[in-house]
């Protein structure tokens, strides 16, 4: 008995084992290994990195300076170079000449205003007159030339044999408009009262060009600039001798008497027109910045151009 006992326990511990063995089997018979959890790679952290600041500097700003005595400006239309004159007082005519149309000396106030540094020349003003807005001079010589206007040889030479009425055609095709006369006087003479453009000085043929004791500097008008020295003090060149020059104005004897003191308009009251600055046919007394002369505005002469002057912004 105690042997079959022995037996039948080990029958029994032999089931368990069995049904423990297959609990740990699939449904095959085969003893499943336990599939192992892949461990989480962990990805790498984005850390956000702060960008390179690639903002353009602020550019600095180009700040264009007001013009001042001596500063230049170039004509596109007819390639003159022009000098600008700043607002501001000063002395027109005067109390010392024996001349009843230059007194009295008076304080005038003018606004700025840009100014041509020489005389029109014979090629600027055939610019004009291939844009057909100018009529071409009444004469093509000069004193001494047969052929002047449209010779070569005198393309830097003042144009001559121009009216009142052709000179104001021009400046108006170039932008620009003859100067007034009281704007003429100052760019010749600036604040200081002088006589002359350069002082007190009597001309001779090293300032300009014009006749003394009847004998003449050049005979004819000279090549435009030609006399530095003679520059006035705002560097305007040839304002006197060489030819005279048409301004705005109409011609008035006793306009000085009650002209405002603000950029005079000028007069009315007549049917001629200013010219300024001696020719090269004056003598040395007309070369004077105040001296008056009148023309009618439909005459030429030999003797006779002009220049341009443009008001300044403000």
């Amino acid at each position: 008995m105690t042997m079959l006992k022995t037996l039948r326990r080990s029958y029994f511990l032999l089931g368990i084992l069995l049904v423990l063995s297959a609990g740990s089997c699939n449904g095959r018979g085969i003893v499943a290994t336990p599939t192992l959890l892949a461990t989480a790679t962990s990805r790498p952290v984005n850390t956000p990195v702060a960008p390179t600041s690639t903002a353009s500097p602020i550019p600095t700003q180009t700040v264009t300076p007001m013009p001042d005595i001596g500063s230049r400006w170039t004509s596109p239309v007819d390639g003159m170079e022009m000098l600008y004159v700043p607002a501001g007082d000063f002395s027109m005519g005067t109390d010392v000449y024996d001349a009843d149309d230059e007194k009295p000396a008076h304080v005038v106030h003018l606004s700025a205003f840009w100014i041509d540094l020489t005389e029109v020349t014979n090629a600027m003003y055939q610019l004009c007159v291939q844009a057909k807005v100018c009529v071409a001079p009444t004469s093509s010589a000069s004193y001494s030339y047969t052929s002047y206007y449209d010779n070569p040889q005198f393309v830097d030479y003042p144009v001559i044999f121009v009216s009142w009425v052709d000179a104001r055609d021009y400046c108006s095709w170039a932008g620009e408009r003859l100067p007034s006369e009281a704007e003429w006087e100052k760019a010749a003479r600036a604040a200081d009262g002088r006589m002359f453009p350069w002082g007190e000085q009597a001309p001779n043929c090293s300032l300009a060009n014009f006749t003394t004791n009847g004998r003449t500097c050049v005979g004819d008008p000279a090549r435009v600039g030609s006399y530095p020295g003679g520059a006035s003090p705002y560097g305007v060149l040839d304002m006197a001798g060489n030819v005279m020059e048409w301004v705005k104005d109409v011609y008035d004897p006793v306009y000085y008497r009650h002209s405002p003191q603000n950029d005079p308009p000028g007069s009315d009251k007549s049917d001629y027109r200013v010219v300024r600055g001696g020719s090269w046919y004056s003598e040395g007394k007309s070369l004077r910045v105040t001296n008056r002369e009148y023309e009618n505005p439909f005459n030429t002469y030999d003797t006779l151009g002009f220049r341009c002057a443009r008001s300044a912004a403000p």
